[in-house]
Protein backbone atom coordinates (compact mmCIF):
# COMPACT_ATOMS: atom_id res chain seq x y z
CA UNK A 1 0.00 0.00 0.00
CA UNK A 2 1.40 3.46 -0.90
CA UNK A 3 0.76 6.42 1.27
CA UNK A 4 -0.34 9.21 -0.54
CA UNK A 5 0.77 13.36 0.21
CA UNK A 6 -2.39 15.49 -0.29
CA UNK A 7 -1.50 18.56 -2.32
CA UNK A 8 -0.94 21.93 -0.17
CA UNK A 9 -1.13 24.69 -1.78
CA UNK A 10 1.33 26.01 0.36
CA UNK A 11 2.10 24.89 3.48
CA UNK A 12 2.51 27.51 6.15
CA UNK A 13 4.02 27.65 9.70
CA UNK A 14 3.12 24.37 12.05
CA UNK A 15 2.33 25.14 15.72
CA UNK A 16 6.33 24.03 16.19
CA UNK A 17 7.47 26.49 14.19
CA UNK A 18 7.87 27.07 10.19
CA UNK A 19 9.56 23.41 9.10
CA UNK A 20 8.55 24.09 4.94
CA UNK A 21 12.14 23.74 3.85
CA UNK A 22 12.55 19.88 5.23
CA UNK A 23 8.76 18.84 4.76
CA UNK A 24 9.65 20.19 0.82
CA UNK A 25 12.57 18.58 0.73
CA UNK A 26 11.25 15.09 2.00
CA UNK A 27 8.49 15.26 -0.51
CA UNK A 28 10.35 15.95 -3.18
CA UNK A 29 12.38 12.70 -3.41
CA UNK A 30 9.63 10.94 -1.84
CA UNK A 31 8.28 11.95 -5.61
CA UNK A 32 11.38 10.86 -6.72
CA UNK A 33 10.83 7.19 -5.72
CA UNK A 34 7.75 6.74 -6.50
CA UNK A 35 8.43 7.38 -10.25
CA UNK A 36 9.70 5.13 -13.05
CA UNK A 37 11.18 1.29 -12.05
CA UNK A 38 12.36 1.74 -8.80
CA UNK A 39 12.51 -1.20 -6.94
CA UNK A 40 11.72 -2.08 -3.20
CA UNK A 41 15.90 -2.93 -2.93
CA UNK A 42 16.79 0.28 -5.18
CA UNK A 43 14.79 2.20 -2.51
CA UNK A 44 16.17 -0.08 0.31
CA UNK A 45 20.06 0.86 -1.22
CA UNK A 46 19.00 4.42 -0.89
CA UNK A 47 17.95 4.63 2.62
CA UNK A 48 21.33 2.78 3.48
CA UNK A 49 23.35 5.27 1.25
CA UNK A 50 21.66 8.19 3.03
CA UNK A 51 21.82 6.60 6.28
CA UNK A 52 25.85 5.69 5.66
CA UNK A 53 26.42 9.48 4.57
CA UNK A 54 24.56 10.88 7.90
CA UNK A 55 26.21 8.77 10.13
CA UNK A 56 29.88 9.24 8.62
CA UNK A 57 29.12 12.94 9.03
CA UNK A 58 27.84 12.94 12.73
CA UNK A 59 31.42 11.06 13.79
CA UNK A 60 33.13 13.91 11.63
CA UNK A 61 34.16 11.02 8.93
CA UNK A 62 34.27 10.85 5.41
CA UNK A 63 31.34 8.50 3.97
CA UNK A 64 33.70 7.19 0.87
CA UNK A 65 36.70 5.78 3.20
CA UNK A 66 34.39 4.49 6.58
CA UNK A 67 32.11 2.70 4.11
CA UNK A 68 32.66 -0.40 4.34
CA UNK A 69 33.47 -0.51 8.52
CA UNK A 70 30.00 1.05 8.68
CA UNK A 71 28.67 -1.85 6.66
CA UNK A 72 30.63 -4.05 8.62
CA UNK A 73 29.55 -2.59 12.16
CA UNK A 74 26.18 -3.16 11.04
CA UNK A 75 26.20 -6.72 10.73
CA UNK A 76 28.09 -6.81 14.26
CA UNK A 77 25.03 -5.25 15.62
CA UNK A 78 22.75 -6.41 13.69
CA UNK A 79 23.81 -10.26 13.46
CA UNK A 80 22.37 -11.55 16.93
CA UNK A 81 18.89 -10.56 15.78
CA UNK A 82 17.62 -13.80 14.03
CA UNK A 83 14.79 -11.96 12.00
CA UNK A 84 13.97 -8.62 11.48
CA UNK A 85 10.93 -7.05 11.94
CA UNK A 86 11.12 -3.51 10.27
CA UNK A 87 8.22 -1.89 12.02
CA UNK A 88 9.77 -3.16 15.72
CA UNK A 89 13.27 -2.18 14.46
CA UNK A 90 11.69 1.57 13.80
CA UNK A 91 9.94 1.98 16.59
CA UNK A 92 12.70 0.54 18.95
CA UNK A 93 15.47 3.27 17.09
CA UNK A 94 13.10 5.98 17.05
CA UNK A 95 12.56 4.62 20.84
CA UNK A 96 16.38 4.53 21.52
CA UNK A 97 16.33 8.36 20.28
CA UNK A 98 13.72 9.44 21.99
CA UNK A 99 15.34 8.45 25.58
CA UNK A 100 18.52 9.89 24.18
CA UNK A 101 17.70 13.34 24.01
CA UNK A 102 14.98 13.19 26.58
CA UNK A 103 15.70 11.04 29.77
CA UNK A 104 12.00 11.40 31.00
CA UNK A 105 10.83 9.56 28.09
CA UNK A 106 9.59 5.98 29.72
CA UNK A 107 11.60 2.84 29.39
CA UNK A 108 8.10 0.83 30.36
CA UNK A 109 5.77 0.11 27.08
CA UNK A 110 2.68 0.09 28.77
CA UNK A 111 3.37 3.54 30.30
CA UNK A 112 4.48 5.10 26.77
CA UNK A 113 1.35 3.76 25.26
CA UNK A 114 -0.74 5.51 28.40
CA UNK A 115 0.71 8.27 27.10
CA UNK A 116 0.38 8.32 22.89
CA UNK A 117 -3.23 7.00 23.51
CA UNK A 118 -4.69 9.75 21.67
CA UNK A 119 -2.29 8.81 18.51
CA UNK A 120 -3.45 5.22 18.81
CA UNK A 121 -7.55 6.52 17.85
CA UNK A 122 -5.94 7.68 14.88
CA UNK A 123 -6.55 5.94 11.94
CA UNK A 124 -3.02 3.66 10.44
CA UNK A 125 -2.71 5.90 7.75
CA UNK A 126 -2.90 9.06 9.84
CA UNK A 127 0.04 7.58 12.07
CA UNK A 128 1.94 6.99 9.35
CA UNK A 129 1.76 10.39 7.38
CA UNK A 130 2.39 11.49 11.27
CA UNK A 131 5.78 8.86 11.30
CA UNK A 132 6.86 10.57 7.59
CA UNK A 133 6.45 14.21 9.06
CA UNK A 134 8.63 13.71 11.97
CA UNK A 135 11.24 11.72 10.28
CA UNK A 136 11.20 14.65 7.38
CA UNK A 137 11.40 17.06 9.95
CA UNK A 138 14.64 14.98 11.96
CA UNK A 139 15.62 14.73 8.58
CA UNK A 140 16.13 11.02 9.47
Amino acid sequence: MAITLDIIPKPGPTPLGNHTPAAQTFANDYSKLTQGNISERDRKTIEVLGLLYELAAAGGNNYKTTHAALIQDSFVYSGAISLIDLQTAMSALAWTAGKVVDNSLSSDVPTLLKEGRDIQNLAAEQIDRIILFLRAQLQK
